[in-house]
């Protein structure tokens, strides 16, 4: 019997003082709402079979909900260390403008032999 562990994502989007203005925002409205998932989750789960060693990739979307154009940073840390394990780059967005990964999604890691808590943060 394999035995697997548990992923625990926390999605948090940070007021930034003026414009930009960047949230995570559903991934593919109307038909899909979820903010933040495992690429190969079904829809509309969030939650996917880990084995350690296993290669993570996530799916998100970051929305421009401010008054002016901006970039942004998307950083990832691990709850139980405290340490930042992963960051992407947001490109240029225009207000109201949406950008996404692609169907490959965003590489976080390999699955550890334990549970496994992480933070998405998004800053303009």
């Amino acid at each position: 019997m394999v035995e697997t562990k548990t992923l625990t994502l926390k999605v948090e989007a940070v007021e930034p003082p003026g414009a930009p203005n960047f949230r995570f925002d559903s991934y593919n409205p109307p038909l899909d709402t979820r903010e933040i998932f495992p690429v190969g989750a079904p829809w509309p789960s969030v939650t996917k079979t880990y084995k350690p060693g296993d290669s993570v990739y996530i799916h998100y979307a970051v929305k421009n909900a401010g008054d002016g154009a901006g970039t942004g940073l998307i950083k990832v840390t691990d709850l139980d260390k405290g340490t930042v394990i992963a960051s992407y780059a947001i490109p240029t967005l225009n207000p109201a403008e949406r950008f996404k990964t692609t169907g490959s999604g965003a590489y976080v890691g390999k699955m550890p032999d334990t549970d496994w808590r992480l933070s998405f943060k998004v800053t303009p």
